[in-house]
């Protein structure tokens, strides 16, 4: 709508005058355009937000439908990745700054485009331009999308916690403690153009947590550093891998280490981790948990490779309660077990039907022991309904304390390697109804 100004009035722009018959003065003669374009203009708008009919028994319509909100808040038509408002009225065109809230049914499993008046589809990013990953648009959440002139940035966004978003691709992040942030998104190795990678490992674990994998998988790619704290890996749905990659050729670079608590707590059944050392310190009294610095309870699964333990305070390995953990490639061990009220001293120690297996098939790998290394309690401790199954193709180094105890019907399998394959100065044990050999 235009100013339409008096009648007979050459200027467009000229202002109305009131009449003064005192002093002969005409006024203004108002065009049927300005009385009746303001009250379309405002009824059109009123009917657009459809909230009421138009009634001149509320004199207040036009304020109430701008409150609604509902010019540019509207519920998606589309579906997931490919979503679709109708805005009323329609923009005519795309333009900088256009605002869409939209109601989102179907959480994005990848790039996403926004449709609006069927005007043609543009792309999502994320506000820094960057591009979506599987679950920035959650599932029945409300999201605010703001056109930039090329695509459409989320200036705020739903996440549903715990909704699923599953994977249609294989993902990649990365975590760098020197120079990485838990402000950025994990999608870049360096810094720049909007990415850059992780800082903790806890972040790149919460990060993919609620993925389901689909049959893809994640790899996280951990740069050396001596600082990483504890970490609680994901428990993704799905079937395919969340691949943690660090050294694999000195795993001593990508050390994890945490005070009166364990380094490495394990969830979930699609864990597998290369190249990291783990290690763990306290003091009596002061923790609640083992310590250990691997750590896996209930029915979970995960699997380990190339690692070295540090020394720990607790076991260095805990399977417990029906966790199930694989161990491969060659393994180094730098450092001893303390026991304490939560947790005994042990490389490996597994209880109430815990499950351990070391027992490389094709060929077996080393086992290299350096330092003064000694264990509180045994080198391999199983108890109640646990089993073990532990070699290696050469050992090399020696440690001190009890080489084995099996007790309560629990079975440590060594393949035949004899009552001192085992590493340890004080002869194994067996009791009530244990077996080793």
């Amino acid at each position: 709508m235009k100013y339409n100004p008096p009648y007979g009035i050459s200027d467009p722009n000229g202002p109305y005058i009131n009449g003064d018959p005192s002093i002969g003065r005409a006024g203004s003669i108002p065009p049927a355009e300005s009385i009746e374009f303001p009250q379309r203009e405002i009824v059109n708008l009123i009917s657009d937000v459809n909230l009421f009919a138009p009634d001149n028994g509320d004199l207040r319509q036009l304020g109430k439908s701008i409150q609604s909100q509902k010019l540019w808040a509207v519920d998606d038509a589309g579906t997931a990745n490919q979503y679709s408002v109708t805005l009323a009225p329609a923009p005519g065109t795309y333009f900088r700054y256009l605002l869409v809230v939209a109601w989102i049914v179907n959480p994005n499993t990848g790039p996403a485009n926004l449709n609006v008046n069927a005007m043609g589809a543009k792309p999502i990013v994320r506000s820094d331009g960057s591009p979506l990953i599987p679950g920035d648009i959650g599932q029945n959440t409300l999201n605010a999308f703001m056109y930039d002139g090329a695509a459409f940035r989320m200036v705020w966004q739903g996440k549903s916690v715990g909704g699923p978003v599953f994977l249609d691709r294989n993902l990649t992040f990365y975590v760098n403690d020197a120079t990485g942030s838990d402000n950025n998104d994990g999608a870049a190795a360096l810094v720049g153009g909007g990415h850059g990678p992780f800082k903790t490992l806890q972040k790149a674990a919460n990060t993919v947590r609620f993925m389901n994998l689909n049959g893809y998988n994640i790899t996280i790619n951990v740069a050396d550093s001596q600082n990483y704290r504890a970490v609680n890996l994901p428990a993704c749905a799905g079937s395919g891998t969340v691949l943690w990659v660090g050294n694999v050729n000195t795993p001593a670079n990508v050390l994890i280490s945490e005070n009166n608590s364990l380094a490495i707590g394990v969830s979930g059944v699609n864990n597998v981790m290369q190249g990291f050392k783990v290690q763990t310190t306290g003091v009596a009294g002061q923790q609640n948990n083992t310590c250990a610095g691997i750590h896996a309870q209930g029915t979970v699964q995960a699997t380990f490779q190339n690692f070295e333990w540090g020394p720990t305070f607790g076991p260095q390995i805990f399977a417990y309660g029906g966790a199930y953990l694989r161990f491969g490639g060659p393994k180094r061990i730098s450092g001893g077990a303390q026991s304490h009220a939560y947790g005994l001293g042990c490389f490996i120690n597994c209880q109430q039907g815990g499950r351990v297996d070391c027992l490389e098939v094709s060929p077996p790998q080393p086992l290299t022991i350096v330092g003064a290394v000694n264990y509180a309690q045994a080198f391999i401790e199983a108890q109640q309904l646990s089993a073990v199954a532990f070699n290696y193709s050469t050992l090399t180094g020696a440690a001190t304390g009890k080489k084995y105890d099996a007790t309560y019907n629990s079975v440590i399998n060594v393949a035949g390697g004899g009552a001192n394959y085992l590493p340890g100065d004080l002869a194994g044990t067996v009791s009530n109804g244990g077996q080793y050999g």
